[in-house]
């Protein structure tokens, strides 16, 4: 019993062929077998070993070294072969005189198929817009044709073509994914060959085709990290990924190979969702009490989920947004009308690397905070309201709006709207000074009366901000 793709040492047989004559005469033993099987061949260099061609090989020489050499025989499948066949074998003494007779038998040879991959279909992928999906193909190369040493094909390259089209959920063919590209993670790449976007292709390791060539061990690992590049902004439907594979030494597609030569296993498709994560901000809207004279630190609410700007692939012209930046204003309004409100300015307590200008004080002098999303985000966490000395609003409350900006293409990602927005409460004036009456106290003449509470207070709060002049 033998394994596609692999030696038979016919020196693990109980049944090994051995010549038994008396004398150390001279032998030839020819063996003949279908000339698809593959080759027979000899480990050292005892007798003469030959290929006469048409699946015929013959070993010559003394009955020990012939012997030895039956020893040493070695049955090399065709690659790819495992069919149940049989070889024939004839052995005659060549001295020694007399008329020797022909020996005559076979060996009969069952082979052991081996599938050439492994797959575990990737279905239901989830990916967010503007970023970077590892996934795994499930696709394994198991194939070991290259590893049999000796064998034509050893040591032979693979190359494999992933090809990306809309996903055919009724068979209407709806044409090549264009709306993102394929990868393999840096630190998976090798030594590979690697070319192509995989937005679409030609079937024959061609068109668009996202290709990679090389020994089988890297195919593999490049295979358990793809990465499926989303285009800047795209948040649609994702791609269906299709998988052709081939051995170079023969050109032999290993997956199966269908109408008209092409080679589209259904089975093996990565199937992806649509974009999740698709909004480029989030809100939550927050009603804040706040106390005459005291900064409130307070939560806008309002994150940037906008994630274009922290992907490192997207670094080419026009679309390079890697590491650029956005900009929010806040403008204060009474009530959420028109009037714009001047009684308080705006800051944050988180600047970080951010450039800043502006008091909120309407759109006529908006608070304006320019950075990266991440700065953004936590300045926007922990913003300041700063009212006016001794200032109170018993009459309207106040209104935050915001708007977010992205810089690199010029994108509001938000405007000024009733959706996104802060509300600060009206409330009451604090008294500056608490009194509370104190029992009468006696004294003496020229007696002095020491710590005794006068019941007064100071409760204003104004030397206490560091923003107020009266600090």
């Amino acid at each position: 019993t033998y394994v596609e793709d692999n030696a038979y040492s016919f020196s693990t047989n109980p049944a090994l062929l051995q010549i038994i004559h008396l004398n150390n005469d001279d032998f030839t033993v020819t063996f003949t077998m279908g000339i698809t099987a593959g080759t027979l061949t000899r480990t050292g260099s005892s007798g003469t070993f030959t290929d006469v061609g048409d699946g015929v090989f013959t070993i010559a020489g003394t009955r020990d070294e012939v012997n030895t050499a039956l020893q040493a025989l070695v049955y090399m499948p065709a690659t790819d072969y495992n069919e149940d066949h049989t070889i024939s074998f004839s052995a005659i003494r060549t001295s020694g005189g007399g008329s020797p007779p022909t020996t005559t038998g076979s060996f009969t040879m069952t082979g052991t198929p081996m599938g050439e991959l492994t797959f575990t279909q990737l279905i239901d992928q989830a990916w967010q817009e503007d970023v970077t999906q590892d996934f795994d193909s499930g696709i394994q190369i198991t194939d070991t044709s290259d590893e049999v040493e000796g064998a034509a094909s050893f040591e032979t390259h693979y190359t494999i073509a992933c090809e990306m089209w809309r996903p055919d959920v009724d068979g209407s063919s709806p044409g090549m994914f264009t709306s993102g590209t394929l990868d393999i993670l840096s630190s998976a790449q090798g030594s590979l060959t690697i070319t192509g976007s995989g937005q679409g292709g030609n079937g024959q390791f061609g068109g668009n085709a996202f290709v990679i060539s090389g020994e089988k061990t890297e195919v593999n690992t490049a295979l358990q990290n793809m990465q499926f590049i989303p285009d800047p902004n795209y948040d649609g439907e994702g791609p269906w990924i299709w998988y052709y594979v081939k051995r170079n030494f023969d050109n032999a597609f290993i997956t199966v190979t269908g109408q008209f030569g092409y080679s589209y296993p259904f089975e093996l498709i990565s199937k992806f969702l649509d974009a999740s994560d698709t909004e480029d901000y989030s809100i939550t809207l927050n009603t804040y009490d706040w106390e005459e004279n005291v900064t409130k630190v307070f939560d806008s609410g309002l994150q940037i989920t906008d994630k274009v700007t922290e992907n490192a692939s997207y670094i080419t012209s026009p679309d390079d947004f890697y590491n650029t930046n956005y900009t929010v204003e806040v403008s204060m309004y009474v009530a959420g009308g028109s009037t714009e409100y001047t009684n308080a300015t705006l800051d944050t307590a988180t600047k970080d690397n951010l450039a800043i200008s502006g008091t909120g004080r309407g759109d006529t002098d908006k608070f304006i905070m320019t950075g990266s999303r991440a700065d953004l985000n936590a300045a926007l966490a922990t913003m300041k309201f700063i009212p006016n000395i001794d200032n109170v609003e018993t009459t309207n409350h106040t209104t935050l709006w915001y708007r977010i900006k992205r810089l690199h293409d010029t994108t509001t990602l938000h405007d000024q709207g009733s959706d996104v927005y802060t509300i600060f409460n009206t409330n009451s004036a604090t008294t500056n000074v608490e009194y509370t009456a104190q029992a009468t106290k006696d004294w003496n003449e020229d007696q002095s009366i020491e710590n005794f509470d006068s019941g007064i207070l100071i409760t204003d709060k104004a030397t206490e901000n560091p923003v107020h002049a009266s600090y």
